[in-house]
Formats: structure tokens, C-alpha cells, sequence
């Protein structure tokens, strides 16, 4: 239990060390340009075969839910630390509360690296390469992938201020929690398969 508690105040003191080197705050901007608010990704409506074609197609699944549990469980532990701290778009924008600030910023890190780490399972040259996804999965690869995009880029806007109004901050923000959920649920779809 002490080692636990222990890498959750690591944790917080690490995000406290990220956002006193990086944060710039998100002042009011005059831009009034749209930004995204609500993720592109499928809707759960997406049916799911559980049935592979064959070993080998299962075996390479299971390589890929592995490969990305690692990422999943770093995304829920975000979203339970975003959500232990009762963080929103409001509690950022309108009580200016750091810890939620500096959650953006992390969670604008942990997209890219989902984005990064998806794309790496497929490139022979990344260490983590597993191959070409089986047909099956490769349309849910491809959502984390772009899923992971959108929340490194709505937590860009955020931390450079150009999410626009305080309200369009507000929607930026709890776009990219959505698009988190989201990406969780398309890891889920791969597991699924496995």
C-alpha cells in the first residue's frame, strides 16, 4: 500500500514539476475561431465480430491488445485521477484550478503517446513492432491513433491559449476528456477480438 501511495505522490510531483516548466496559462483570447467539440470517432453503435479467421489472426490480435493495455491503463489512470480531482472545463477555465490545469497538459502528453505508440506496433522500425494488423482491428487502430491526435491537439490549443473563449476553452476541454473515453472504449474493441 506504501509503494502505491508513494508512486501517487510521485505522480502528483511530477505533474507539479511538468506544469512549473511548461504551463503558460490559458488567458482569454479574442480568437473566435471553432475549434473542435466533439470527437470523430465511431459511434458505439459499431458491431463487433468475436470470432477471428484464423490462429494466426488471433495470435496477432492478442500481440496488439497487449501491446496496448499499457496504453489503456496509462489513459484510465488519467481519467481517475482527471475525475478523483472533480476536474472540468469549468474548474480550469472558471475557478483557474492548477492541479485540473496542469492534468490538461498531462493528458495533451498521453495522447501523443497514444497516437505514438499505436503507430509504432505497425512500423518496422519502431521497437515495438508487431506488423500489419489483421483486417479486423486495423479500422480500431486507426481510431486510437486519431483519437489520440485529437486530444494532443485540443490540449495544444489549450496550453498555447488559442482555444478561443473561455466557453469554447470549456468545450475544448471536455472534447478531449470524450475523446480519451473513446480511445479507451477502441482498445477495448481490440481486446475483444483477442
Amino acid at each position: 500500500m506504501a509503494v502505491l501511495h508513494w508512486g501517487m505522490e510521485m505522480r502528483r510531483t511530477l505533474l507539479l514539476l511538468f506544469g512549473a516548466f511548461f504551463l503558460t496559462g490559458c488567458a482569454a483570447s479574442t480568437d473566435t475561431s471553432p475549434i473542435l467539440t466533439s470527437p470523430t470517432a465511431p459511434t458505439a453503435s459499431t458491431s463487433i465480430s468475436t470470432t477471428p479467421s484464423s490462429d494466426l489472426e488471433e495470435e496477432q490480435i492478442e500481440d496488439f491488445a497487449i501491446a496496448l493495455q499499457g496504453v489503456k491503463n496509462d489513459l484510465e489512470d488519467q481519467l481517475t485521477e482527471w475525475e478523483d480531482n472533480e476536474c472540468s472545463g469549468i474548474s480550469i477555465m472558471y475557478r483557474e484550478d492548477i492541479v485540473c490545469h496542469l492534468h490538461v497538459l498531462s493528458l495533451k502528453t498521453q495522447g501523443s503517446i497514444t497516437a505514438h505508440a499505436t503507430k509504432g506496433l505497425t512500423k518496422s522500425s519502431h521497437p515495438d513492432y508487431i506488423g500489419e494488423p489483421p483486417s479486423s482491428i486495423k479500422e480500431y487502430l486507426a481510431n486510437i491513433v486519431t483519437l489520440g491526435e485529437e486530444v494532443e491537439s485540443v490540449g495544444q490549443t489549450f496550453t498555447d491559449g488559442s482555444c478561443g473563449s473561455k466557453n469554447e476553452c470549456v468545450n475544448a476541454i471536455d472534447s478531449m476528456i470524450e475523446s480519451i473515453k473513446l480511445t479507451i472504449a477502441e482498445i477495448e474493441k481490440v481486446e475483444l477480438r483477442s
